[in-house]
């Protein structure tokens, strides 16, 4: 998606809202965009046990009144990757915090 946008010169978020709107969802798919804590898997959105134990560590960090900056400083310490590699920044926090939960497909 970076990709896309960089050569269309439209943002990643506007590339996005016009492919959902002709139908064209990139987060369904087994290659595409899954959130941090789920993963596809023949197309059914399924938990990742492993990342939802960093999500849990993650809410209790924050209820015990720590930082999202200090929450992304002790996850990158750690070596805990994030979902794409690279390293935690407080910004991706706080998008797992503002989170709602997708529905699981698991059974």
């Amino acid at each position: 998606m970076r990709e896309l946008a960089r050569v269309t010169g439209h943002t990643r978020s506007h590339l996005r809202q016009q492919l959902r709107k002709f139908g064209i969802a990139p987060e369904k798919s087994d290659d595409g965009y899954a959130p941090y804590g789920w993963n596809f898997e023949g197309g059914q959105l399924r938990e990742n046990t492993n990342e939802q134990s960093i999500i849990a560590e993650i809410r209790r960090a924050r209820s015990e009144g720590k930082s999202l900056k200090a929450i992304a400083a002790a996850l990158n310490q750690r070596g805990v990757p994030p979902k794409v590699g690279g390293k935690w920044w407080h910004s991706a926090i706080r998008r797992i915090l503002n989170r709602r939960s997708p529905k699981s497909t698991s059974t």
